[in-house]
């Protein structure tokens, strides 16, 4: 019954190990951040005004 329980308690441990987050979600954060400022960005040179025109189509309807 021990042996049971340090087998599981190994592989409990080694889970947490390599289920740990890396410096690879950092990247994604750094392209986050320059999309927002680029998006903030077009913000204030159109002064918060924009218009998103969609030719044909209808949320509706079914596409292709």
């Amino acid at each position: 019954m021990k042996k049971k329980i340090h087998i599981f308690t190994v592989l409990l441990i080694t889970s947490f190990i390599f289920s740990c987050s890396s410096d690879d979600d950092l990247n994604y954060q750094s392209d986050f951040e320059a999309s927002q400022n680029a998006w903030l960005h077009f913000k204030e040179s159109s002064n918060n005004s924009y218009k998103y025109v969609v030719s044909g189509g209808s949320v509706f309807t079914t596409y292709g």
